[in-house]
């Protein structure tokens, strides 16, 4: 692989180690210093370079807009990005497809955008970790007291409260508030005496991992990724995985349609 040669400050050549990257289907982003670069096919504009030219972009290129923006983390969904600053005011930066509100903007009329944005309904809060699935994104906030989510919501991998007695994704009120970032509803954790240390995004649900050793899941569970039994198809809020009473989980990841946890006893 390739690394980029960008530049530092006034000029002189960044020689700073790599220290964030993630993929998507077909890009990847990579983080040195203070540059942000990308590489790989520009569909919907997730490589951020600000025109989606369909082709390929073959060596890492350099991200304008992201341009002396030092990060804390970046993650790849299918074709969209969501990258945190590691500065005091931390801001969150988004771009590509956005056709299911996955970017969080608050609005799902723009197919996709070309150039990172600033998500305004994130900004004020601090987060440690982000994750992003084929169209929704969750972040964990620094005190892991709460996961915000935002995009997809059909299979309900947001873990969210829409319309009661409605099904989840099937009405405009539900997918229009799905592209607004909130909190997840999530009334099997004791928030007092526990906190989440960790989250993952497979292509439809979602993991959350705590200090006590337990993972939550929610989202499509047609093929049992969300660990719960094979009886639901749909998990619509944070379930705790099913787990030998004495295993508590260390590490957890989730595939586009499986989940692995990594269990100490």
């Amino acid at each position: 692989v390739q690394l980029p040669r960008l530049p530092g400050a006034q000029g002189r050549r960044n020689t700073s180690t790599p220290h964030a990257a993630a993929a998507g289907d077909g890009f990847s982003i990579i983080c040195v210093g203070n540059e942000t670069a990308a590489c790989g096919t520009d569909r919907s504009g997730c490589l951020g370079l600000g025109v989606e030219c369909g082709s390929s972009v073959v060596y890492f290129t350099r991200i304008p807009a992201l341009s002396g923006l030092p990060v804390q983390a970046v993650a790849c969904g299918h074709e969209h990005c969501v990258l945190l600053t590691s500065e005091r005011a931390q801001r969150a930066f988004a771009w590509g497809g956005n056709a299911q509100g996955q970017l969080g903007l608050g609005a799902r009329d723009e197919a996709h955008r070309a150039v990172p944005a600033l998500v305004p309904a994130l900004c004020g809060t601090a987060f440690s970790h982000v994750a992003a699935g084929r169209a929704h994104t969750l972040l964990l906030e620094a005190d892991g007291s709460a996961v915000w989510s935002f995009g997809a919501c059909e299979q309900g991998q947001l873990g969210r409260e829409f319309v009661a007695g409605a099904p989840h994704g099937e009405r405009d009120d539900d997918t229009l508030l799905a592209a607004v970032p909130m909190r997840m509803a999530l009334p099997m954790i004791d928030s007092v005496r526990d906190r989440i240390v960790g989250v993952s995004a497979g292509s439809h649900h979602s993991m959350l991992l705590t200090m006590s050793g337990a993972a939550f899941c929610c989202g499509n569970n047609a093929t049992g990724q969300c660990g719960v039994g094979q009886g639901p198809k749909q998990v619509f809020a944070a379930t705790r995985m099913r787990l030998p009473d004495d295993q508590r989980v260390v590490l957890g990841a989730c595939g586009a349609l499986h989940s692995v946890v990594v269990c100490t006893q």
